[in-house]
């Protein structure tokens, strides 16, 4: 009897790690900062500018949920000029990341670090802006979680003094 794989075509997609990882992320302050808070891989956004030959930073830090309480998604609007010169994380889901972005973008903020939901955990990936994303115009780049949840513990334990930075490689 014939094998039903004798009919099968197999088809597969594959990126390269090297073009999905194009930006780094690092706490700069307070010093010392620790070794797992220093060149973070992150995936790049398919909206807004673009990271090539792009530094941001160092700048102010601050998780979404520290502007605006039970706001981690950043699904919904800061106050106006609450993230002026500052970097915002913001956890991943709900709504998309270019209204993530854009809604930050709108409060001030300088840059945005999407950190994955825990669904998502610590895989890398692109980000799409969706439907407003034409609208953004600060940069932004994708997370793993574990790089996310360390980030907002260190601003926790360091509310005025934290600062990163993130750039293209």
């Amino acid at each position: 009897l014939p094998s039903a794989s004798d009919k099968v075509i197999s088809v597969g997609a594959v990126t390269k790690y090297e073009t999905l990882i194009q930006s780094t992320v690092n706490v700069t302050a307070p010093t010392p900062v620790p070794a797992t808070l220093l060149n973070l891989d992150t995936g790049p956004a398919q909206f807004g500018p673009s990271m090539v030959d792009q530094h941001i930073g160092p700048f102010p830090y601050v998780p979404s949920h520290a502007v605006v309480p039970g706001n981690n998604l950043g699904c919904n609007p800061y106050p106006a000029g609450s993230l002026a010169g500052k970097i915002v994380m913001i956890e991943r889901g709900v709504c998309e990341f270019g209204f993530k972005v854009l809604t930050a973008q709108n409060a001030g903020a300088v840059g945005a670090l999407i950190y994955n939901s825990p669904a998502g955990g610590d895989a890398l990936q692109a980000m799409g802006g969706g439907a407003v994303g034409g609208l953004v115009t600060i940069p932004s780049v994708f997370m793993r979680r574990s790089n996310g949840l360390e980030m907002v513990a260190y601003h926790t334990a360091n509310p005025t003094t934290a600062a990163a930075e993130f750039f293209y490689n």
